[in-house]
């Protein structure tokens, strides 16, 4: 089954002239800052111990782009890290453990995003450490916000065990502190706490307050009601004045307030259907929302996927491997661009370091784990959820960052697409 992406209009395609596994690497007038390579692959065979990789080599440069199992139709594979190091003339070499594909079908897309090195850069994240896993290289490098939704008090508490023995005063510790993560951990990419704002609203409740956009919520783990519980340990001016209730409707104005006042050029966000957390989508929605009746209508989405619809495990592949584009089977009649923003050895240290400042995805405090614990959890597959720091290290910490490009203009065509996802 094909991956249904359209590029047709973002992407300049060259035919290549694959001969078994070698092609010759073209001419190319701008080899611009994305290049893709779309293959027509299958897969040979099947097991749940290996992925399926191509490798690709020339004069030195060798490299493996992994997919999801069970493969067949077109794929895309990136190419970008190459196009900089290749020369036209030079000989390519495709090889793989498990894939073959077709040879008439081969192409190069090459995407030219034009994002300035000084884009005016708002980054999105539903809960604190969205914005580290997702954009951490980029947001260090551009002129960058960052607004995380939620204060943190959901997910794996286990690390706030050695505060309290009482289940309700570990959750308002973990909010506490995975707020001050959010706003804190992002100066380890240049992003002073006066550019880092959480507006604490509740983990898992979105999808209710979007239902009954006038209704206040509550946390559903602390049973606190007012956000400003949590919002109060933000340093930013930037932060606007809140009744504490958390509405839908609120959460509007807030976005709307910050996106005036921040004027970004690019906004960095999850994919409203490719990312499968009910937070993610309802975030993409709200600011889909706020930016349309805001008098800000000129930039790109960047869209993101930390947990993508189809596996767990994507991006695919060992840590500093690139990623390429997320699987997707859904005709939703969008026409992207796709930006792969590189990451240096030392940048992808310095991801390395500010996740592991993350309390929810950073081991527990004073606990040693010995190999034996570690071969048990790995080969029983216990490690995705209750012990994160298995899976995000993994999947973050790549030689690319890589979104999917749509700009503002689409931004009511992207509501109605959101809407009709989040109703199925």
């Amino acid at each position: 089954m094909n991956y249904s992406y359209d590029f047709s209009s973002t992407a300049k395609p060259i035919p290549l002239l694959l001969k078994g596994d070698k092609f010759i690497w073209p001419k190319i007038d701008s080899v611009g800052d994305t290049v893709l390579i779309k293959l027509h692959v299958k897969d040979k065979w099947y097991n749940k111990f290996s992925l399926p990789y191509l490798k690709v080599e020339t004069n030195g440069f060798s490299q493996e782009q992994y997919l999801e199992r069970k493969n067949s139709g077109v794929r895309y594979f990136n190419l970008s890290e190459l196009a900089n190091v290749v020369k036209p003339g030079q000989c390519v070499k495709l090889s793989s453990n498990r894939l073959t594909w077709q040879l008439e079908s081969a192409e190069l897309l090459i995407f030219q995003n034009k994002i300035a090195d000084n884009s005016k850069t708002l980054v999105i994240a539903p809960h604190p450490d969205d914005a580290e896993l997702a954009a951490f290289g980029f947001y260090s490098t551009h002129d960058s916000h960052i607004v995380t939704i939620i204060a943190g008090e959901g997910g794996r508490s286990d690390y706030c065990k050695a505060y309290s023995e009482n289940a309700s005063e570990q959750r308002l510790f973990q909010a506490k502190i995975r707020t001050l993560d959010s706003i804190t951990v992002p100066m380890q990419g240049g992003v002073a706490p006066d550019r880092a704002v959480n507006l604490s609203y509740f983990n898992n409740t979105l999808d209710q307050m979007h239902k009954e956009p006038m209704a206040p919520v509550k946390s559903l783990v602390t049973e606190v009601d007012d956000i400003n519980q949590f919002r109060k340990l933000n340093f930013s001016s930037l932060l606007p004045v809140s009744n504490g209730k958390a509405t839908w409707q609120n959460l509007l104005v807030d976005l709307r307030y910050l996106i005036e006042h921040i004027k970004p050029d690019t906004i960095i966000l999850p994919h409203p259907w490719l990312d499968k957390h009910p937070d993610h989508r309802l975030s993409a929605l709200a600011i889909f929302m706020a930016l349309k009746d805001s008098s800000f209508k000129s930039g790109n989405f960047l869209f993101y996927v930390t947990h993508s619809t189809l596996s767990t495990k994507y991006p695919y592949g060992p840590r500093h491997s690139p990623i390429t584009v997320p699987p997707n089977f859904i005709k939703d009649q969008l026409k992207y661009s796709v930006f792969s923003y590189p990451l240096s050895h030392e940048q992808q240290i310095e991801k390395l370091f500010a996740l592991d400042s993350m309390h929810d995805i950073s081991t527990i405090p004073g606990t040693i784990y010995d190999f034996k614990w570690l071969l048990h959890q790995l080969l029983t597959n216990k490690g995705h959820g209750n012990q994160p720091w298995l899976g995000y290290y993994r999947k973050a910490v790549r030689a690319n960052e890589l979104f999917l490009v749509v700009p503002f203009s689409e931004t009511q065509k992207l509501i109605n697409l959101t809407e009709a996802v989040i109703k199925q």
